[in-house]
């Protein structure tokens, strides 16, 4: 989705199988990922800024248990807003 071109950082959306055997795909290679960004919607327990969580992402192929800590948080109307880094 977007590219930093100095830091060589790599912005992209996961998805699922189908979409890019529908509308194609582009290639990322190996990649590591440094941080998740998404909306929660049901939690198990209080989510808040500087603590570590264990989250598994709804989408995610591998169906890993991943965990990060939690720097970003928005309530909005269809949920919580949130940014997990050192995954």
């Amino acid at each position: 989705m977007d590219v930093d071109r100095r830091t060589g950082v790599i912005v992209w959306c996961v998805t699922g199988p189908l979409q890019p055997r529908q509308q194609g795909f582009k290639d990322l290679g190996y990649y590591i990922a440094e941080r998740y960004e998404g909306l929660i919607t049901e939690a198990r327990c209080d989510i808040r800024i500087g603590m570590r969580h264990f989250f598994q992402p709804r989408l995610c192929m591998l169906q890993w248990r991943h965990s990060g800590l939690v720097n970003y948080l928005n309530r909005t109307s269809t949920g919580l807003q949130v940014r997990v880094e050192g995954l």
